[in-house]
């Protein structure tokens, strides 16, 4: 197989093991090493296996392990997860975790963030950072009437703080502000 083509191939594989959370982080300086690298390995073997080509294969094997160790060392640990105790990303903590919605609001995929925060919520529908973060993921959607409802909730609930009051009645000026300025009345 052409050196290119065996690249091109790599450069997929290595986007696909790095979409996940975990091995994310700094996954396109690692791609950038290891291109070449798999240029330096396939290189030998259409020209012939010569003494300083084989020094050059070991080598650049070595170096791609160790540039991929964390990756590999994620999956090989989350394969022997899930063999002894099941589907470890199964949420089942009673306390919700917005994590997983903030990592996709950095991807800025805002539908699947609200989906995921909705999820969280049903574990307390009253959670202030929930609620403040769906509120302001449908602000940023354009959705200010649906913030709106967000924020009205931590008003209402009470036990939110002084300082939650605080910041939510601030949002719902925000809000309030972008409702008039669109001509649309609220209820």
């Amino acid at each position: 197989m052409a050196p290119i083509v065996v690249c091109m191939v790599g450069l997929v594989v290595m986007i696909a093991l790095t979409q996940t959370l975990d091995v994310r982080e700094g996954r396109w300086w690692k791609i950038a090493v290891s291109l070449p690298l798999i240029l330096l390995i396939t290189a030998p073997f259409s020209s012939g296996l010569g003494l300083l080509n084989g020094v050059a294969l070991i080598l650049s094997i070595s170096f791609l392990g160790f540039i991929w160790s964390g990756t590999i060392s994620c999956y090989a640990s989350g394969l022997l997860l899930r063999i002894l105790h099941g589907d470890a990303n199964v949420s089942a903590g009673h306390i919700p975790d917005f994590q997983f919605a903030r990592a996709r609001i950095d991807d800025g995929d805002f539908e699947d963030a609200i989906k995921l925060t909705l999820h969280e919520l049903e574990k307390n529908p009253n959670n202030y950072e929930g609620l403040m973060l769906l509120a302001r993921l449908y602000f940023q959607m354009h959705r200010p009437d649906e913030a709106l409802k967000q924020i009205e909730a931590i008003l209402q609930n009470p036990d939110t703080t002084p300082e939650q009051i605080e910041r939510a009645t601030a949002a719902k000026i925000e809000c309030l502000n972008e409702l008039n300025r669109r001509g649309i009345k609220t209820k």
